[in-house]
Formats: structure tokens, sequence, C-alpha cells
């Protein structure tokens, strides 16, 4: 264990960006409330990807009720490429938002060391598995894709993502899986050897119990942190042998004789002339009392309540989850074992078919499934449609998708959390100007107030110049010019045009233009909620050059934002300080 420990610390170093993570903390996560629904569809004949579907041969459901499809969008992502070739991020920032990008495919490789120990003492042999993780890695990921690698040891939150894969590579090859030995168990599981030196089931039921409790854990957390991510589709590689699920268990629950649970001491005078539990009781104090209450937890978890409850929330948090069991075409000896195997492997199926994945189970080519998953995520529709149910109750809401033309199949998510009234009240504007009381506000305060207070100018039906709401503040204004503003969507056709209103919809893309001299990595952008304040959402930045004129340009997807108004920051820092352009706009039904 303290092997292996030190192996999973030294990857999440490596794995990580190289530079500081002083101040790439991230913004506060952007609950979305808009009546679009976005759906990825994967529709699929003889298990090959259906690339030729026309948007009226889709139908959706909501609760049962036909929904009119209002968006549709084939999602191709570009070809693989050498590990060399991937720009890898500098910060953790970055590679979050690279991850946060809808134009790149996000992949997690979780590997559950705990339910794969002794492979090799059973006869198995699992490195053709490994073999073709890692033959994925290095061949088959896109020059966008990002990866993050987890196990039940490592923190879901504090998992990077990377393009290059080496790091992952290397500890695949030398550590793939975890091996029976003495040390193999941390301190509070060696704690439960010595606690029941005499009951040697209880340590193994206890061990068994916390290790699955740890990644039904992590995996709640991965969940979490893929959906707060980003809506588009994530995908878990998730390498393991299954779960028994446990319930409680009266027989580990129930009081071992001769050792009275904790808090049952005799109540008596101590040697000091205190009341309290008597000295006869000493075994329940240190160690053994933390067993004790370690067991009788142990003993009435329910996991399968967990277990539902993370298939329902990776669902709804659009991650599909793919199950590997390396040990191929495995069969046991005794029926009993059999029957134990076949188990834990329909909790694999089972969370794969509820989260649109698929298992990777019963067969030795491993490389054909690898590459099933691949392609699952290489190309889908993506389907919007505007609910006819505009009830804020926050509750789930069942979708259904399928497809007229015959012999074709479709996977889709099978539904969604609705907003509540609280996610869609807008933050209260104060109007006017501030009190005499009031305190004043810096020059950041003042920009976000001045443009908001140019859009607010607007009127229905009549444009308005798209700069009017353009504020610029700090000590190198003069290094970023007057920006230029396009955006494409249904009217637009596949191109940009120069944007002459400040009001979008949300099936429109919004760039922005900022000529200036300033290197890249001087330059960050953010979206903004109308107080100010920070969202969670990706602004890909890039820049480019026409008629001798350098740009930086921020570009914005705006399906997944609310109706409400929002800005642009667009950040220079130097030696001498930082300075930021903000550009209000206003998404219109």
């Amino acid at each position: 264990m303290k092997r292996l420990a030190a192996s999973l610390a030294a990857l999440a170093l490596l794995v990580a960006p190289a530079v500081s993570q002083v101040g790439d903390q991230q913004p506060p996560t952007f609950r979305r409330a808009v009546n679009l629904v976005m759906v990825d569809a994967y529709p699929t004949a003889k298990d090959r990807p259906v690339l030729d579907l026309a948007q009226d041969e889709f139908e959706v459901f909501e609760d049962g009720v036909p929904q009119k499809v209002a968006m549709f969008e084939r999602k191709t992502f570009r070809a693989p490429v050498p590990e060399p070739l991937r720009a890898e991020p500098r910060t953790v920032a970055e590679s979050n938002r690279m991850a946060a990008d809808p134009r790149s495919r996000v992949f997690v490789l979780y590997l559950d060391t705990y339910h794969l120990p002794g492979l090799l003492n059973e006869g198995v042999n699992q490195y053709p598995a490994r073999d073709a993780v890692r033959t994925w890695m290095r061949s088959l990921m896109g020059e966008d894709d990002v990866i993050g690698f987890l196990t039940p040891e490592l923190d879901a939150e504090t998992m990077t993502f990377t393009r290059r894969t080496s790091a992952i590579d290397d500890f695949l090859r030398e550590r793939w899986m975890r091996e029976i030995r003495v040390d193999d168990y941390d301190p509070t599981e060696r704690m439960y050897q010595v606690c029941y030196a005499g009951y040697e089931w209880i340590p193994r039921a206890m061990i068994a119990r916390k290790r699955e409790r740890q990644v039904l854990t992590t995996l709640h957390e991965l969940v979490g942190r893929l959906g707060d991510l980003r809506e588009d589709r994530k995908a878990v590689i998730l390498v393991g042998g299954g779960w028994w699920v446990y319930g409680p268990d009266p027989k580990l629950a129930a009081p071992l004789r001769n050792r009275p649970l904790p808090g049952q001491g005799k109540i008596g005078v101590g040697p000091t002339g205190r009341l309290g539990v008597g000295r006869a009781d000493d075994q329940l104090l240190g160690a053994f009392q933390e067993c004790e209450k370690d067991r009788l937890m142990l003993a009435n978890v329910d996991h399968e309540r967990d277990f539902r409850r993370l298939m329902g929330r990776a669902n709804r948090a659009n991650v599909s989850i793919y199950p590997i069991d390396p040990r191929g075409l495995a069969a046991h000896a005794t029926v009993a074992a059999q029957d134990a195997l076949e188990h834990r492997r329909s909790t694999m199926r089972d969370l794969a078919s509820s989260t649109d994945g698929f298992t990777i189970i019963d067969t030795n080519d491993f490389n054909r499934g690898m590459t099933r998953i691949v392609d699952d995520m290489s190309s889908y529709y993506l389907l919007g449609y505007y609910s006819t149910n505009a009830k804020l109750d926050g509750r789930f809401r069942k979708i259904t998708v399928r497809v007229k033309r015959p012999g074709v199949s479709v996977r889709a998510r099978n539904g969604y959390l609705a907003p509540t009234e609280a996610e869609v009240a807008p933050p209260p504007l104060s109007s006017g100007p501030p009190g005499p009381t009031a305190a004043p506000r810096g020059p950041r305060a003042e920009a976000v107030a001045g443009a908001l207070a140019e859009l607010n100018k607007l009127e229905r039906g009549r444009e308005a110049p798209a700069e009017v709401s353009w504020k610029l503040i700090g000590p190198a204004q003069g290094l970023m010019g007057k920006p230029l503003l396009f955006r494409r969507g249904q009217s637009s056709g596949p191109g940009w045009v120069a944007m002459t209103d400040l009001r979008l919809r949300r099936t429109d893309r919004l760039r922005v233009d900022v000529p200036t001299a300033a290197p890249l990595e001087t330059m960050a952008a953010a979206l903004l909620d109308r107080t100010g304040k920070p969202l969670a959402f990706p602004v890909t930045l890039a820049e480019r050059a026409e008629n001798g004129v350098r740009y930086v340009s921020g570009d914005i997807t705006l399906a997944p934002l609310a109706i409400g108004d929002y800005l642009l920051a667009i950040t220079h820092r130097d030696a001498a300080g930082e300075s930021s352009a903000f550009l209000a706009f206003r998404i219109v039904p």
C-alpha cells in the first residue's frame, strides 16, 4: 500500500500542469436554468455509427409528450494524432478550460485497484486489457481530446486533465493492479486486523465493505465534477471487477462475546473519584473503540441505494460509463465462485446500461472494445428542444429519443432535472446612482455597471451599434484596440457575420476579436453574470492575423445559457498590472 500510494502521489504530480496553481482557482459553478434541453443521440446499425440521418428522422419525447427538435447538429471530432502533436495545458485552469470546450472529447480512466487483487495468483492474464488501454491512449486519442486519471485512493476534485498520456502510461506499465502482499493494507485496515485477531472473518468483511464504499464515494465525486465541468457528454472508462453492492449485515453488527459495544461499559466511580466508564472496559478505549464504531457503521451500509443514486446522477450529468473486466473470458471451478463472478459483473452491466455506455466483459478482444468506445464518442447527433413543460419544480423529466429509419437503434440520456424558481430568478441589480452612504465602487465595478447601463438602453426592435457597451480599465488600455464582434447561428449559416445588435439567441455563437500586440499567454477570458461574478463556463481564446493586424479571439457557445444579461471579460496581465475590457450582451428568447 505504501508503494502504491507513493506511485499514485507521483502520478498526480506528473499529470498536473507544471506551472504554479496559485491564482488558478475555479470560479463558482454556474447552474443553468433554461427550458432549452440538449440531448446527445447515438444511432447505430449493426454496432456501427449511422452518419447520414436528417433532423426530421428523429423523434423526441419528454415524459411521453412529443417535443419539436429546434436544434440539430452532427458532432464530429478530429482524427487521432501521435502524442507529441497534442498541445499540453500549461495550468490547471487551462486544462479545465480545454475539458469544458465542447469541441473536445473528455475521457476519464478510472482504475478500480481495490477490486482486482490477486489475478496473477488466480492464473488470469489481465495484461491484454492493460495493453489495449495503453494503445488507446497512444494511438486513438485526437488532437483536442483530454483525459483524467483516477483510482479509489485519489481525490476527484483535484484530478487534472492532460493530452499527453506518458505519465499515465508509465503507471499502467509499472503498477497495473494491486498485488496481494503483507503491506497491501492501509493503516485503518491493519488496525481492523489487530482489533479482531481472533475473528478473521470480521476484518475481511470490514475491509471489503470499506473499499467498496470508497469506490462508490469517488465515483460519486467524479460524476459531480464532470457534471459541473460541462453539459456535453463525458466518458468514464472504468477498469475493475465489479462490486457486491453490500447491504445491512446483522451478523457483522452483532455484539462480540466478552466485548461490549462502544458506550456499554459499566458505570462507576473511577480511581480519580469521577463518575465514568469502569476500568474493566479498557479494551473499548483507543483503537478498539474506533474499530467497533467502524464495524457498526460498515455493518449497516446501504450500498444498493448509493449505487442506484450513482446511476441516476451519472445519467443526469451526461456521463457515460464503460466498465471493463480485464479477466476476459473467465470461468471458475465451482458454481458458487462462478455465481459470485456473475453477480459482480451484473453491477457493471447495470451501470453501463443506465448511463448509455456498454461493457467490455466476457471477451479477450479488448482492442476491439476500446475502438468501439472511441467510435461511440467520435460521432453523434446533438438535438435541442424547448420543453413544453414550463414548470419550475426541480423534478426529473424522462427523455425518449427514437429514429424513424428501420434497422437503426439509438441511445440517448434518459432524462434531466428541471430547473427551480430559485435557479431561474436573476440576481438583484440596483438601479440608479448609489446613495450618500454607499461605499465607493472600484474601476472594475464601474466598468461592469457602465457596460450594463449602456446595454439597458436597447429598445425592442431597434438595432444598436455593437461597441456601445465595451468598457476598458487598467494601465495597458492602449494595447487593446476597438473589438470586432461576430455571430454565427441558424440565420447566418456556417459563416460568421458582423454584429450590429448586442441581442443574441441561444442558438448563436459569439466571437469577439480584439486587436492587440500582447502575447496570447498574457491574455485570459471569462464569462461573467450581470453582477460581475465569473461563471464556470468555457471561453475559447485563440489568435489570428488578418491584413497585417493581429487579433486575440474569444469564442462562446451560448446554447447552455439562460435568457438574460452577461458580460465577456478579456484581461491582459503584465508587469504594469492588469487591464480588462468588458462587453455586455443580452440573450433573448
